[in-house]
């Protein structure tokens, strides 16, 4: 009941605000009570979290310092990880089914170029083992934006490949052919497996090893007639994405054929294209999309 009055008397709008001060002021009292030497601490969080606990420890006579941005990404990163917080596959295809396939990548750019894709979008993010320091470029990348974008490698062709994506935070594992022994790799690291595939024998393989979804691959070799073949064939829940040479103007046709995913190369991402033009051309995809969704 005492607490009524004092509610009373916050402004409107503040009263989240100042419980979250009251708890964070108790919570450092309790620390100083246990603890009497403490030297300076480092503070991990979001910035308006930090703020009130730079506030009260400073109150209290303690030094404290920020971490690093990149200390505080790799925090919630792990966080992430151990608490089953990153995005589901299914959700993330659901969500926006466009892959962007960033071949040649520069770790220089990666966090940039993840940044506009994420704000145009985009929920699945590939990074081609062919491009300099890929291993790097996805563990950055999926220390960012593992709780609300999927992030691996695409041109894995070995289990040896698998285990080093998956070391480096990747949770995708895309290949330009179907090798059952990189489906079983990555199935046994709990990774989402899309196989490159063109056949029907080669996409029942695959989806009966736990394939994610089906990647047909090269595009210019499977026009939208042939999906329409094999979606007529295969099972109504297999996900199908078609990958090669899309643009905004010929998704229509293979999305009337029966795909339910792109994965976009050149058209969307090369590594001469300034952050502008890859920002127009992501948002293009974007709104082609959900002109079909």
């Amino acid at each position: 009941g005492r607490t009524l009055p004092l509610m009373g008397k916050i402004p409107k709008g503040a009263t989240a605000d100042y419980m979250s001060g009251l708890l964070i002021g108790t919570e450092v009292a309790a620390v100083i009570a246990d603890v009497k030497d403490l030297g300076p601490i480092t503070i991990i969080g979001r910035d308006d979290l930090s703020d009130r606990y730079e506030t009260a420890l400073h109150a209290a006579g303690f030094k404290s310092c920020r971490a690093p941005d990149d200390v505080v990404a790799k925090g919630h990163f792990l966080i992430a990880r151990a608490a089953g917080l990153m995005m589901d596959f299914v959700a993330g295809f659901s969500e926006n089914p466009l892959i962007a396939i960033l071949r040649g990548l520069e770790v220089k750019n990666a966090l940039a170029v993840a940044d506009v894709l994420v704000e145009a979008g985009f929920k699945i993010i590939e990074v081609p083992l062919n491009s300099p320091e890929p291993l790097i470029s996805i563990a950055r990348i999926a220390e960012r934006y593992s709780s609300n974008a999927l992030i691996g490698a695409g041109t894995v062709t070995t289990p040896a490949q698998v285990s080093a994506v998956a070391e480096a935070g990747g949770r995708i594992i895309v290949s330009p052919n179907m090798n059952p022994d990189v489906g079983r790799a990555a199935k046994a690291k709990g990774l989402f497996w899309c196989p490159g595939v063109m056949t029907p024998s080669e996409a029942f393989k695959a989806l009966e090893l736990g394939a994610s979804t089906l990647k047909f691959f090269p595009a210019e070799m499977v026009p939208p007639k042939a999906i329409a073949a094999l979606r007529a064939v295969l099972p109504q829940k297999a996900l199908i994405a078609v990958v090669g040479g899309i643009t905004p103007d010929n998704m229509a046709a293979y999305h009337s054929a029966g795909a339910n995913g792109f994965g976009l190369g050149s058209a969307l991402f090369k590594p001469e294209y300034a952050l502008d033009d890859i920002r127009l051309r992501a948002r293009e995809f974007a709104t082609a999309w959900k002109e079909l969704a």
